[in-house]
């Protein structure tokens, strides 16, 4: 820390800690003079900054002067070189000022940039963080491997699984956290917040004393007990991002175009696809779109999302950070989310979302209906020449390929739910066919009695259907809905949960509805 230039400042206003930060070289540190009363504006003024690893020095009484030490650190893009870290205090988990989650005893992979900030003092007792793979060091020089920062909500999902179900003692003990870190989250799940007076159970008060520094003072207590548990299952992974200064930063007036849902990747069509399956309220994403030059950390997937904010099919809320920082976006479905002065707000679009979800099922939609009028142009002509031959020639056997003829579908603009099986039947093959035949009469009777849906059943090993199990991928008893436009294939689609069902007639019945109904709906339009 040579290169340091000392700056001290007294309850400086946001103004003069942003001018502080900006003076300071690439690492360097301040201290920072305030009352107990000022203390959290301060910290949070410190935080938009940019600085990180912010210290509390002790104080016996609230009418003291607080000292607090912040660092700078963060600077440039997120490279990989091979480092790891691992917290070496006594919570289950510490979460730093850049929304990195360290799992005690546990090495986390980090970027290069994070490893010189853990390299500070702040960190020098509470961290372990590995040296570099030489060879990938090397490489920053020519070829740079960009570090993945998006772990943020899959950690939380970790965390929630490791806490769920913990009961916390009836006893706790007052105690402030001065620090380095944003909060810390024991084993219990209860969370300790810095520059707060917290309630720790008493039980893990001693050792957190020894290996994070807390301590308690005279003429103060904490407010109410918060449990991370609690905050997760109300909220989900946001819970743990700030919620002061959040916005929602888009307005989706506009009409969605929905054709931008066939330029992203599969795996974020899958991401997309489990939120509206899970019936979330929506998804986390950390890292900058590759669009921003000054961006920390470039991400496909951040991209791809930002897209679809301005093609009116996605919302998003960022959480305001400083310019070197991992942002951290929370994307909701069109117009989903609403902002209120101290959080968020969120309210699920179903139909909105089932049109979302139809297009990504169906994205290669023109295509099949391409592709299906050619073969059954090639179909027509091959029936043609059939017809000659047996004008012509020796009696041929005629085979009708078409699906639409080889389910002897009624109408010409029909949906048929077709139950494929085994010719050897089973008690679960039977149960899924009774189940469908009551959906259908009781849940359809008008559209069953004018024949605009349709029960059809296929037997899988039959020579003649072995293309159809192909095509659809079949492995099992499986109930497929296709629906027919001009006697062509409009739309199919294969209830992969029709056998994991089959145990459970409730939730069998209520997932085949819901897809007849999304089927059905999109025949009608």
């Amino acid at each position: 820390m040579k290169d340091t230039v000392p700056i001290h400042l007294q309850d400086p206003d946001e103004l003069s800690v942003d001018n502080a930060y900006r003076s300071l070289p690439r690492t360097g540190e301040i201290t920072l003079e305030t009352l107990f009363s000022r203390l959290d504006s301060q910290l949070e003024g410190l935080e938009q900054a940019g600085f990180a690893g912010m210290e509390i020095k002790a104080f016996g009484s609230a009418d003291e002067k607080i000292l607090i030490r912040a660092c700078k650190g963060k600077q440039g893009t997120c490279y990989n070189t091979g480092r790891f870290a691992r917290y070496l205090g006594g919570a289950l988990v510490a979460l730093d000022d850049d929304h990195h989650l360290l799992l005690a005893s546990e090495e986390i992979p980090v970027c290069e940039k994070t490893a010189t900030l853990y390299s500070l003092p702040s960190y020098s007792d509470q961290i372990y963080c590995s040296e570099d793979d030489k060879g990938m060091t090397e490489k920053l020089q020519y070829d740079p491997e960009l570090f993945d920062c998006d772990d943020f909500e899959k950690s939380l999902e970790k965390l929630f699984s490791m806490v769920r179900g913990k009961k916390h003692p009836g006893e706790f003990t007052d105690m402030f956290y001065p620090g380095p870190f944003k909060l810390l989250v024991l084993a219990d799940g209860t969370i300790v917040h810095r520059g707060r007076i917290n309630k720790v159970p008493a039980g893990e008060t001693k050792k957190l004393v020894k290996t994070d520094g807390l301590f308690s003072f005279a003429g103060q207590t904490a407010g109410q007990h918060e449990s991370f548990t609690e905050l997760y299952q109300d909220e989900g992974p946001r819970c743990l991002l700030k919620k002061s200064q959040r916005a929602v930063v888009t307005d989706n007036d506009p009409v969605p175009d929905l054709s931008m849902l066939t330029t992203i990747s599969r795996d974020f069509k899958n991401r997309m696809l489990r939120i509206i399956e899970s019936r979330k309220d929506y998804f986390i994403l950390t890292g900058s779109n590759r669009e921003d030059e000054i961006g920390c950390c470039p991400s496909d997937e951040v991209t791809m999302a930002d897209n679809l904010v301005r093609a009116g099919i996605l919302s998003a809320s960022r959480e305001r950070t400083a310019a070197d920082a991992c942002p951290v976006t929370i994307y909701a479905f069109r117009n989903e989310i609403a902002s209120t002065l101290e959080n968020l707000q969120f309210s699920q679009n179903k139909d909105f979302r089932q049109k979302v979800r139809y297009r990504l099922k169906n994205n290669n939609h023109r295509l099949l209906k391409i592709l299906t009028r050619w073969a059954l142009l090639v179909f027509v002509m091959i029936t043609i020449i059939l017809a000659i031959t047996r004008i012509s020639g020796p009696s041929l056997p005629l085979q009708n390929n078409g699906l639409y003829a080889r389910l002897d579908v009624s109408g010409p603009n029909n949906t048929v739910l077709v139950l494929f099986h085994y010719s050897q039947r089973c008690d679960q093959c039977l149960a899924m066919e009774r189940y469908a035949r009551e959906v259908l009469k009781d849940d359809f009777p008008g559209m069953m009695q004018k024949k605009s849906i349709q029960f059809r059943q296929v037997v899988m090993d039959l020579n003649e259907n072995r293309s159809l199990i192909d095509r659809f991928g079949l492995m099992t008893s499986t109930l497929v809905i296709i629906r027919f436009e001009d006697m062509e294939e409009d739309s199919i689609r294969v209830l992969d949960r029709s056998w994991t069902l089959y145990n459970n007639e409730v939730d069998f019945k209520k997932m085949l509805i819901e897809e007849l109904h999304q089927m059905i709906g999109q025949e009608n339009k």
